[in-house]
């Protein structure tokens, strides 16, 4: 029987601005499976994938993963967008959940909404009404709509960052949700994806507070960093990768046409 949902964690051991960070410690487990197990918390998730490449560099994570009952799809180094239409491919899944591997609080509720609204809808993705740094690394996407953008990209760029520049750009030639999401959820004062050194401290001393075995409620780890402004502040001087600020800045006010809207 054919999963309907993926969850697809994006992984790789030679990050430029951060090297092996997904295998980093936190509270006695490398970060990458922090992020499984949240993944697996989600109910509207069937299945979770680790994709990362098959170039040694990753041999260590991929070891990880196969030893701690993770299933692991390893493929190109630089095309990380055939890893993903490869999975959904072999699992002809209806939607997939893109989580980057740098996220170690991704936010179950909101992988959950985002599936029920793109069902509803029959929709290809979603569009945060207002921005927000705390829920970024963790989107959810048709199947068709990777599909298709896998006949028409041509730059390399988005073979890397999975169609983020070429999904930008061409945004209405598919089905969007605009998706409202809480005012305690968008938020752009904290970073808490983990792209640098002083990110890894931060979310390393957070970790250390507040973890108990079970994962972290999103919530909670930003009232406990409003409690401690002399943590949250440790890496107020990281910028978010030039991607994702170029992405930003190109469609920044663009059109969208619709075809739903969600109050989460």
């Amino acid at each position: 029987m054919a999963d309907n949902v993926i969850a697809i964690i994006q992984a790789r051991c030679s990050s430029q601005r951060l090297p092996n960070k997904v295998m980093r410690n936190l509270c006695g487990y490398p970060m990458i499976w922090h992020i499984f197990q949240r993944a697996s918390s989600c109910k509207n998730v069937d299945k979770v994938v680790v994709v990362t490449s098959e170039d040694a560099s990753d041999d260590q994570l991929s070891s990880f993963c196969m030893n701690n009952n993770i299933e692991v799809f390893r493929g190109d180094l630089k095309n990380v967008l055939s890893r993903f239409t490869a999975v959904i491919k072999k699992y002809k899944c209806d939607y997939f959940v893109r989580i980057t591997g740098d996220c170690p609080l991704i936010h179950p509720q909101f992988i959950d909404k985002q599936i029920e609204a793109l069902k509803f809808f029959n929709a290809d993705f979603i569009r945060l009404s207002s921005s927000s740094a705390v829920l970024e690394g963790q989107l959810v996407l048709s199947s068709r709509s990777l599909l298709k953008a896998e006949k028409e990209i041509v730059k390399l760029s988005d073979l890397e960052h999975v169609g983020s520049e070429y999904f930008a750009l061409n945004i209405n030639k598919f089905r969007v949700v605009e998706f409202t999401a809480p005012k305690a959820m968008s938020r752009n004062d904290l970073k808490i994806t983990v792209d640098e050194e002083d990110d890894y401290l931060m979310m390393s001393t957070l970790y250390d507070e507040l973890y108990s075995g079970l994962p972290i409620c999103l919530t909670e780890a930003m009232e406990w960093l409003n409690l401690n402004p002399s943590v949250a502040s440790i890496n107020s001087n990281v910028r978010i990768s030039k991607i994702n600020e170029e992405i930003s800045n190109s469609t920044e006010g663009s059109y969208v046409n619709f075809c739903g809207r969600v109050n989460w």
